[in-house]
C-alpha cells in the first residue's frame, strides 16, 4: 500500500501528465482533427445534427484545436470552457494552419495505428466526404470566413468577449456569462473523469443547451498512472486516495460509467448512445475498496466510453 501511495504521488508531481491514456495531446493538429471527425462521424451514424451552429468544448487543454476543427466543419461559433487558462496564441495559430491543410487535402482520419489509445473508434477512417461535402467545405473555407477566424486567434482579449466568433471562458464556472439555451452542441474528450462535482457540471450543461441540443462526451475510467493496473484507483480506500490526491484538485474523480448515466438522467438528459470499451486485465472484485463494492460487473471492466445525450 505504501508503494501505491508513493507511485500515485510521484506520477502527479507538478509537470507530470495527468491525462494518461487519452491517446494524444491537443498540441497536435492531427490529434485535434481526429478527435473532432470521430465525434462528427458518430453523430452522422446516429442521424443527429452534424452542423451545430454554436459548439462548446469542456476542457480544451493546451490548444483549441478541436474547436477549430469544428469551425472548419461549418459551425458558426465555438466556446472553450476550462479551469486553467492555457490559451496560447502562437500554438493556436500553428494548429490553425496545420488543421486547414488537413481539411483542404481531405486527409483520412488519423486511426488506431497513429493513436492506438484514442477513442471512440470508428468502422472506417476514410475522410467523411459524405458529411463534409464539397459544397459544405467550400462554404467553410471562403477567404473572408478563414480570415475572421484567424483574426480572433490573433487577439486573445477579443476571445474573452461575448460577441466573439471564438470565446475562451476561464474558469469555466464563469459560464453564467453564456445565455441559457444558447448552445447547439457540447463535447469533451477525456475530460469529465477529472471533474469533481459532476452533477453541478451536468446541470450547467443542461442550462446551456437548446432544446434538441446534443452532448458528445468521450470519458476515460483509467487510473491515469496512480496504479499499475488500469482500474486500480478503485482499490484505494478514501484515506489512501486522500494521500495520493493531496492538494491536486483535478486528478480523477474515480466515478464509473453508471454514475455518469444516472446523473445525465437526473439532470434531464436522454442518453441515446453509449459505446464502451472493456478491459478484463485489471483488478478483480475482491480487491475493490469498500466504497466501490457497488460497482457493477460492467463498470468494473469498462475502461472508457463514448456517451451521447440529448436535451429534449
Amino acid at each position: 500500500m505504501i508503494k501505491a501511495i508513493i507511485k500515485g504521488i510521484i506520477n502527479h508531481l507538478p509537470g507530470q501528465s495527468s491525462f494518461e491514456g487519452t491517446g494524444g495531446s491537443t498540441t497536435s493538429a492531427r490529434y485535434c482533427y481526429s478527435v473532432w471527425l470521430r465525434h462528427l462521424t458518430i453523430l452522422h451514424e446516429l442521424k443527429l445534427n452534424t452542423q451545430p451552429n454554436v459548439v462548446v468544448e469542456f476542457g480544451p487543454g493546451n490548444s483549441i484545436g478541436i474547436g477549430l476543427a469544428a469551425l472548419f466543419s461549418c459551425s458558426k461559433k465555438y466556446c472553450a470552457l476550462d479551469v486553467v487558462d492555457r490559451c496560447n496564441c502562437e500554438r493556436n495559430l500553428q494548429i490553425f494552419d496545420e488543421i486547414i491543410n488537413l481539411f483542404l487535402n481531405r486527409e483520412d482520419i488519423p486511426n488506431d495505428d497513429e493513436f492506438p489509445k484514442m477513442a471512440p473508434r470508428l468502422k472506417s477512417y476514410k475522410f467523411p466526404s459524405h458529411i463534409l461535402t464539397e459544397e459544405r467545405l467550400n462554404n467553410c473555407f471562403n477567404k473572408k470566413r478563414i480570415s475572421s477566424i484567424r483574426d480572433n486567434l490573433l487577439s486573445p482579449s477579443q476571445m474573452r468577449q461575448e460577441v466573439s466568433l471564438i470565446r475562451y471562458v476561464c474558469p469555466w464556472n464563469n459560464a453564467q456569462s453564456l445565455d441559457s439555451e444558447s448552445i447547439d452542441m457540447i463535447f469533451s474528450q477525456a475530460v469529465l473523469e477529472h471533474v469533481e462535482n459532476l452533477e453541478d457540471t451536468y446541470e450547467v450543461m443542461f442550462r446551456l443547451l437548446k432544446k434538441g441540443g446534443i452532448m458528445s462526451h468521450q470519458i476515460s475510467f483509467n487510473s491515469h498512472g496512480v496504479s499499475d493496473l488500469w482500474n486500480g484507483q478503485w482499490s484505494y480506500s478514501d484515506f489512501v486516495w486522500k494521500l495520493i490526491k493531496s492538494n491536486k484538485p483535478y486528478l480523477i474523480n474515480r466515478e464509473p460509467l453508471s454514475t455518469h448515466i444516472d446523473l445525465l438522467k437526473k439532470c434531464g438528459f436522454k442518453t441515446v448512445f453509449v459505446l464502451p470499451e472493456t478491459d478484463t486485465k485489471g483488478i478483480n472484485r475482491g480487491r475493490l475498496a469498500k466504497r466501490f463494492k457497488f460497482i457493477s460487473d460492467e463498470d468494473l471492466i469498462t475502461s472508457c466510453a463514448h456517451v451521447i445525450s440529448l436535451k429534449e
